[in-house]
């Protein structure tokens, strides 16, 4: 827990208030066209995806961003869940990642 309380995800500047749903962003369709399943072995509900791009804003680490992922939706988020959607959202350019 303590190696994700150092990374803070941000929105990149390329979609920050000019893309507002991931879904109808060309990367995403190009990534899910490649690898239809990716999401689904996840696991994580539409809620969850959500909240957790509802807190990303570059100032919230990771464990902070699970936290409160977690009381919002009163439903379970492992890291290991939870860097695996960070990192897709990585290879689709949607989210950068800083180290503090």
């Amino acid at each position: 827990e303590k190696q994700y309380s150092h990374i803070f995800p941000a929105i990149h500047p390329d979609i920050k208030g000019k893309e507002f749903y991931i879904e109808d962003s060309d990367s995403y369709e190009e990534y899910m066209g490649k690898n239809p399943d990716a999401l689904k072995e996840l696991k994580l509900d539409r809620n969850q995806k959500r909240s957790i791009l509802n807190f990303i804003n570059g100032k919230r680490s990771i464990t902070k961003i699970r936290n409160w992922v977690i009381a919002e939706t009163e439903n379970d988020l492992d890291f290991k869940t939870l860097t695996k959607y960070l990192d897709f959202l990585k290879s689709i350019s949607w989210i950068t990642e800083s180290d503090l």
